[in-house]
């Protein structure tokens, strides 16, 4: 029964196969696929197919993949004996050459009857000498071993140094290392040498021997490899040197740069202009990653390399511009960045495209015609920030000083753009260095402590802002000038619309580029469509001078706003109590205010000779003169510092003098007393109520200053100069009073309270009365040692010329001008004015009001005859009616009776 199973199983198979047989032949087209699904053998094969299908895929695609890797394989290869070949090939011909110059040396016959001529031709027929195998094979065979060595050892070394100091460094920076130059002409001596030898000893399979120049030449070659190698050496201590390392890149940037110039003939593809622009970023970057690498903390080069590095930077950022006015506008060399459109000037078809899709206006891509600006000032921050952190943190301020020489160049250039954005990197500069040493500035110093170096830096790149946008002030103008010049405006403009070489070689800024493409092109489709030129000249040059008028004014409203950035700054670092510092910004800042109140009217001058010489057409767009609005603007500006340098007065008497840090106080004091003395002739009684508590506060600190240090004078001015502070405010005090009886207003009013509020209190007014009359009687007229009086006789100059434009009459002598000149009804303004500088304004306060107030004070002889020359003039007949008033504006009439303003 057993033994019946399987051929019971075979019988049931077999039927079964059968009956499958029948289906499969009565099954129609459809039925077919779901009689084979249903049967386990029929997957079974399918599997057993697809596994094979599937073998021979993997066997294939091996296949092939072997092929490509022996292909690449001989491609390297090739590529290898193509980097190779050429080398070796121009090695084995100069020594060829070297062997025909020997062969010539060696048949050289010198028939000379000379002595010294025989001796040079025997020297070249022995150099021409053929020297037997035996005598050179050792010692060659030793350099070449010794070569091939030394190249394994080489680049080992390399091989050491880039996988530990140049582990986490880009790898076009070890590139540079590789490449660096010594490093190249070590290896290429080297190998030049090696292939040199082994031609010489291969020499001998050919039974041909070298001559002895050729023996010498590759001794010589070894020798200099030699020198190379302790060269390389010395290098072995300064793996990361970013001078070497960076020498190349500048070069290989400004080859990039002329490849798309106007000139080049590459200019007109775009293609081959992104491909240079590409190029060229790469170089930034590569030297962008040499300076993070030279500042990194732990791995910072030395401030002289870094130095050398910034300019590198600065002289590439020279050449760059030199180039750049060369560049066509519509290159593609300047970056594309996204430019989003502004709603309110876009098109209806845009807008209600946005709002019907609830999207935003698409961005258009706009040239970028300052990346390569943006890119150097970053580097060159970075480099500030790391020379402010090393021991010697004034090493910054020569980064700032390229920076404002570069914005004062570029000014001169009418690229204010591009130096506006120069003298914002010397603003962030100035932000980072003043926080960084504002502390350490405010320290108080004595008289023989030496102030730290960062101070001192602080203090000079503080100072390097408002120097750098005076700088630019005078360098536009200039530029201006130049530039609208009717002697050549016209001639250049013309050739500039013509030609296009022309365009582009005259190194014309970026705003009248523009509008001279738009004239070339507009004239050319008109001479297409026309077959004439019908635009008259006229309207080219109209245009041409808009665009630069456009370009003068647009610039000086940003080289105000950098102004205005000066003065907020001073006022901050005063707000927050750094005096040191806001002292030099503000003395900047004047300086600043001054220049550009000086060259404004220069300005305007340019600005309505082009409107007169170009604007001949009624053009509702020529810009209207600005500069009046820019002087009020400067005006307020200056007035905004010089209440910043009254806060400061009193802080810093408080700090001791230092002959090695400016001295802020004394040219503040100065400026303040000039500014007072000033602001009486402009009648600004506000801002003279401003001022003088602050000149009497500084006057009465220099006079305490100098009384405390009478050692460092000569005996002989000691007393004049230690007292000539109280006589500069006895002086200021009486030209209120003289100018408040000539016109009115409220400055002997603000004198009167200044004073009242300085005596009020004395614990001693004989000592303080005796203090003035030393002071009066050491600045009288008889005195020679008083090196105040001039500047005193010149503000009585500018006192006295008020007063005759004012139609006072002044002088002794009786001429026609003074009789027509009606006398004025105060007999103070009449005694000065015919005195005409015989009276001295400080003896005028001492008797009409200092007298007064302090009795005890003695009057010095020039003081008593003004007195006495005012009770005559109060005496004799005089006009009772005046057409402006009819009594004294101090509140004193010509009776002689005192009634003060203020309340008693």
């Amino acid at each position: 029964m057993f033994n019946d199973r399987p051929r019971l199983g075979l019988a049931v198979r077999v039927r079964s196969f059968l009956r499958f047989v029948i289906l499969v032949m009565t099954a129609g087209p459809d039925e077919l696929p779901m009689l084979l699904h249903t049967r386990p053998g029929y997957w079974r094969f399918a599997h057993v197919l697809r596994r094979g299908r599937l073998s021979v895929a993997a066997r294939l695609l091996r296949a092939g993949y072997n092929a490509r890797r022996s292909r690449d394989d001989a491609a390297g290869v090739a590529g290898l004996f193509r980097a190779t070949a050429w080398p070796s090939l121009t090695a084995l011909v100069a020594l060829a050459a070297v062997e025909l110059i020997a062969i010539g040396f060696h048949h050289l016959a010198v028939p000379s009857s000379n002595r010294l001529v025989r001796l040079v031709g025997n020297l070249l027929s022995w150099l021409g000498t053929p020297v037997p195998p035996e005598k050179f094979e050792g010692m060659f065979t030793a350099i070449t071993g010794a070569g091939v060595g030394a190249l394994a050892l080489y680049f080992a070394g390399v091989g050491v140094v880039a996988a530990t100091v140049y582990a986490d460094v880009p790898g076009r920076v070890r590139g540079l290392f590789v490449a660096e130059r010594s490093s190249r002409a070590y290896t290429q001596a080297l190998v030049v040498l090696v292939v040199w030898c082994i031609a010489v000893l291969g020499m001998r399979i050919g039974s041909y021997q070298p001559h002895r120049l050729s023996l010498f030449m590759i001794v010589g070659v070894a020798v200099l490899a030699v020198i190379n190698l302790v060269h390389l050496g010395r290098r072995v201590f300064n793996f990361f040197d970013p001078v070497a390392l960076s020498r190349e890149l500048p070069a290989g940037f400004l080859n990039n740069v002329r490849a798309v110039r106007a000139d080049s003939g590459r200019s007109g593809d775009p293609v081959f202009q992104v491909a240079y622009q590409r190029a060229a970023d790469l170089y930034l970057t590569t030297l962008r990653q040499i300076v993070e690498l030279a500042t990194r903390s732990g791995r910072q080069a030395e401030p002289a390399s870094l130095l050398t590095l910034v300019g590198r930077i600065d002289d590439l950022w020279a050449a760059y511009v030199a180039e750049k006015c060369r560049i066509p506008r519509d290159s593609g060399w300047f970056e594309r960045v996204p430019a989003h459109a502004d709603w309110l000037r876009s098109d209806h078809l845009r807008t209600s495209m946005a709002l019907a899709t609830s999207t935003d206006v698409r961005a258009t891509l706009a040239a970028d015609r300052m990346w390569v600006e943006r890119r150097l000032l970053r580097m060159l921050g970075v480099l500030s920030d790391a020379l402010a952190a090393s021991e010697d943190p004034a090493l910054a301020y020569q980064v700032v000083g390229r920076l404002t020489a570069r914005a004062e160049s570029l000014a001169r250039m009418g690229a204010v753009a591009e130096a506006l954005q120069a003298m914002r990197a010397v603003g962030r500069i100035v932000d980072t260095f003043s926080e960084s040493t504002a502390a350490m500035a405010e320290q108080t110093l004595g008289p023989l402590e030496v102030p730290a170096r960062n101070v001192l830096g602080a203090l000079a790149v503080a100072d390097e802002e408002g120097r750098g946008a005076a700088a630019m002030v005078i360098g536009l103008v200039e530029w201006a000038e130049v530039a609208l010049d009717r002697r050549t405006f016209a001639g250049r403009v013309h050739r500039a619309v013509r030609s296009r070489s022309d365009r582009y070689q005259a190194g014309l800024p970026d705003c009248l580029l523009d509008p001279l493409e738009q004239l070339a092109n507009s004239l050319r489709f008109e001479r297409a469509v026309e077959r004439r030129v019908v635009t008259p000249d006229w309207f080219v040059e109209q245009v041409v001078a808009k665009a630069a008028v456009d370009h003068l004014a647009e610039s000086l409203d940003a080289i105000l706003r950098l102004a205005g950035e000066v003065v907020n700054r001073a006022e901050k670092l005063t707000g927050d109590g750094h005096v040191v510092l806001a002292a030099t910004v503000t003395g900047r800042g004047l300086e600043l205010c001054d220049k550009l109140l000086s060259h404004l009217p220069r300005a305007a001058t340019v600005l309505s000779e082009a409107t007169t010489n170009y604007c001949r057409d009624p053009d509702p767009l020529w810009p209207a003169d600005p500069v009046p609005a820019h002087l009020a603007s400067v005006m307020g500006l200056r007035r905004r510092l010089l209440s910043v340098a009254a806060r400061l007065i009193g802080p810093l008497a408080g700090r001791a003098r230092d002959s090695s840090m400016p001295d802020a106080f004394g040219r503040f004091y100065a400026v303040l007393l000039t500014e007072a003395h000033e602001i009486l002739l402009t009648d600004d009684d506000a801002l003279f109520a401003e001022l003088f508590p602050a000149v009497s506060r500084g006057a009465a600190l220099a006079f305490q200053r100098l009384r405390a240090e009478p050692q460092k004078m000569d005996p002989r001015l000691a007393v004049p100069a230690i007292t000539r502070p109280l006589v500069e405010l006895l002086e200021l005090s009486g030209a209120a009073l003289l100018l408040t009886e000539l016109r009115g207003g409220s400055d002997w009013e603000t004198v009167i309270n200044g004073w009242d509020g300085l005596l009020h209190g004395l614990e001693d007014p004989a000592a303080t009365a005796g203090i003035y009359s030393v002071a009066l009687d050491a600045h009288q007229p008889a005195v020679l040692f008083d090196r105040g009086r001039m500047a005193r006789d010149s503000r009585w100059r500018r006192i006295a010329q008020y007063l005759r434009q004012q139609g006072v009459a002044t002088g002794l002598s009786g001429s026609g001008l003074s009789r027509e000149r009606r006398a004025h009804p105060s007999a103070i303004v009449r005694v000065m004015a015919a005195g005409d500088g015989l009276y001295r304004l400080h003896d005028l306060f001492a008797v009409r009001y200092l007298a007064d107030k302090l009795p005890e004070l003695e009057l010095p002889a020039s003081a008593r005859r003004l007195q006495d020359a005012l009770e005559h003039r109060k005496s004799a007949a005089m006009p009772r009616a005046h057409p402006d008033t009819d009594q004294s504006s101090t509140g004193m009439d010509d009776e002689g009776g005192e009634r003060h303003a203020h309340a008693e």
